[in-house]
């Protein structure tokens, strides 16, 4: 059987947060509960100003990301939906095109920013980071 065809299974639905983004995140932060945790728990890490105004860029670029991302697919299900009603209009195709090159954008940025953060922390920093995750002993 060709794959993709045949299949019973549905359309696989998966909460944005849940592993998306976090895939090409470098280490620690591809583990999701890491950057969480770094992100909106009380780890009591200090830090110092840089890396808290690095750490609020990182929260506000996570949560815009996810919105970002539930916007991406209602408007890439109307575009797709337009596209079907009309084959030949190229303008659709190329707001398509934008859209996708808009997400692409966003997962760039968002990633970079978590590189920048992985550089401002201290090693102890990491470590006292991981063992709050439980990822470390």
């Amino acid at each position: 059987m060709i794959a993709g065809f045949g299949s019973s299974s549905g359309s696989n639905v998966e909460h944005y947060f849940s592993k998306k983004h976090t895939l090409s995140l470098p280490m620690p932060f591809n583990i999701p509960r890491v950057l969480h945790n770094l992100l909106f728990e009380d780890t009591a890490i200090e830090f110092d100003a840089k890396q808290k105004d690095m750490l609020e860029a990182l929260r506000f670029s996570y949560i815009a990301l996810g919105k970002l991302g539930e916007q991406y697919e209602l408007q890439k299900s109307k575009l797709k939906e337009q596209i079907l009603a009309e084959p030949d209009n190229t303008e659709i195709k190329h707001e398509l095109e934008d859209l996708k090159l808009d997400k692409q954008q966003a997962n760039y940025d968002f990633r970079n920013l978590t590189e920048i953060m992985l550089e401002l922390l201290q090693k102890e920093q990491i470590e006292a980071l991981l063992r709050f995750s439980k990822v470390l002993r």
